[in-house]
C-alpha cells in the first residue's frame, strides 16, 4: 500500500482505498458502483445490488443470491466507514462519466507495477480480487457457517462450499458483528494509510 500511495504514477492512491475498502466489505470489483451505505437496526450496512450482468445470467436460480445483499459495518470506525463511502462515490461517478474501464484498467496496471517493483520474482499477485478473498478468510477466522458467508459474500452455497469455511451446528446470527480490526491485525494489514 505504501509503494501505490508514493510511488504509483496515476491510479495509486485510488487502487490503495480500493483494496482496503475491500477487505472491509467483500466486494467484487463490478459491485462497488451498485452499493449504498444504509442505517439498519443495529446501525450502519452496506447494500448490494445485484449487477445487471449477474441478474440476466442463467446460471443464477432460485436457489442462488438474493438480489440485494447487506453487510454490516457495525465494527467499522469512522475512518474506514469513510473509505469505504468514498470507494462507492468514486466508482458511481467513474461509471456516470464513462470512465469505468479506465479507472478499473488504471487501478489493475497500478497493482501489477506494485506487485512487480515489491515483489519482482513473485508468481502471485495481489488483484483487487484479493481484497474479497482476504474479507472472506476473516469470515472463516470469525466462525462465520458456509451459509452466512455464502449471503455476505453475494455467492450461492455451491460457491461458498468450493471456496471453503467452517459449516457449524448452531447458526449464528448474521446480526451479530466481526472485529475488523482484530482480522486485519492477525493479517498484518493495517486498516489506515501511511502518513
Amino acid at each position: 500500500l505504501h509503494w501505490l500511495n508514493t510511488r504509483a504514477a496515476t491510479w495509486g492512491e485510488h487502487t490503495a482505498r480500493w483494496l482496503q475498502a475491500g477487505i472491509f466489505t467483500g466486494l467484487r470489483p463490478s459491485e462497488w458502483p451498485h452499493t449504498t451505505i444504509l442505517q439498519g437496526p443495529h446501525g450502519q450496512i452496506l447494500r448490494v445490488w445485484r449487477t445487471k450482468k449477474d441478474a440476466g445470467n442463467p446460471r443464477f436460480r432460485e436457489t442462488e443470491p438474493a438480489p440485494v445483499r447487506d453487510i454490516p459495518l457495525y465494527n467499522l470506525g469512522y475512518d474506514e466507514t469513510c473509505m469505504v463511502t468514498g470507494q462507492i462515490i468514486i466508482s458511481r461517478s467513474m461509471v456516470e462519466s464513462g470512465r469505468w474501464e479506465e479507472f478499473y484498467s488504471g487501478c489493475r496496471n497500478a497493482l501489477y507495477q506494485a506487485n512487480r517493483a515489491v515483489n519482482p520474482k513473485s508468481q502471485k499477485f495481489i488483484t483487487l480480487y484479493t481484497a474479497r478473498h482476504v474479507f472472506g478468510a476473516g469470515l472463516d477466522q470469525g466462525g462465520y457457517t458456509l451459509e452466512e458467508k455464502a449471503r455476505l459474500m453475494g455467492n450461492g452455497e455451491r460457491s461458498a462450499k468450493r471456496y471453503g469455511g467452517r459449516r457449524r451446528r448452531k447458526p449464528v446470527s448474521l446480526e451479530r458483528s466481526y472485529d475488523i480490526n482484530d482480522i486485519l491485525s492477525r493479517l498484518r494489514i493495517s486498516p489506515y494509510l501511511p502518513e
